[in-house]
């Protein structure tokens, strides 16, 4: 089996059951977390994701880490099934898939705006309303300055690029103009 799709299947199992409790966000969030503790702390990373280290070895620190962090049961499962399986390695993946899942459920979607200058709150949220129509979906925004942009925005929904930027209009007359 491709490991994106297990990873996808572990991602999938892990919010069907917090989308049962009170915040799904927030445990998807936690588990994210988890991952980015692991992540930043090399002797952690390499004891994980190192086959000199026994099954056994690495479920005694993961407990004693769970036992510190006072995760919610689903976290657990999750963490304990990657490891049993041999697939803590996915764990990366299954928070990706997890966060896509969780918004493809809630109906959410994060757009990112990119401009010159901090674009006010006021047009920040006009700018929301009208990609929410556009999308259907609620849309979580990212607003990013970017200098070299120069003047305008940028945004990214998904796959989908709207380019409003005099940088982005200054390329494409300049392809134009090579074009003949």
């Amino acid at each position: 089996m491709r490991q994106s799709h297990l990873a996808k299947r572990y991602a999938g199992a892990f919010v069907g059951k917090v989308m049962d409790g009170a915040d799904p966000a927030g445990a998807v969030g936690e588990l994210k977390s988890f991952y980015n503790l692991i992540v930043s702390n090399k002797e952690l990373k390499d004891f994980f994701y190192s086959p000199l280290f026994s099954h056994s070895e690495k479920n005694n620190i993961l407990q004693a880490m769970l036992e510190k962090k006072s995760l919610s049961k689903e976290i657990t499962h999750i963490l304990k099934m990657l490891l049993e399986h041999s697939n803590f390695h996915l764990i990366r993946s299954v928070v990706f898939y997890a966060e896509q899942i969780l918004n493809d459920r809630l109906n959410k979607t994060t757009a990112t705006v990119i401009s010159a200058v901090e674009i006010p709150a006021s047009i920040i949220d006009r700018l929301g309303k009208a990609l929410k129509n556009i999308t259907g979906r609620i849309i979580e925004l990212k607003p990013i300055v970017d200098p070299s942009i120069l003047g305008g925005i940028k945004v990214s929904v998904g796959s989908l690029v709207y380019d409003g930027s005099l940088k982005g209009q200054l390329e494409n007359l300049k392809e134009e103009l090579i074009k003949g």
